[in-house]
């Protein structure tokens, strides 16, 4: 779908995933792992400070 969207051809499309999707993918991927650790915690410390 993306390489039809942004007229990519076939053949550059490697290169294309290679240089910019990946890197945003994977940013994307650490940033909402890091968003879930701290809304676990502060799930647990809320839970904690109300028992």
């Amino acid at each position: 779908a993306m390489r039809v969207k942004y007229q990519i051809s076939a053949d550059r499309y490697d290169e294309f995933y290679g240089k910019l999707v990946r890197s945003k993918l994977v940013d994307f991927l650490a940033d909402e792992r890091k968003r879930h650790r701290k809304s676990t915690s502060t799930q647990s410390s809320i839970s904690l400070s109300g028992s």
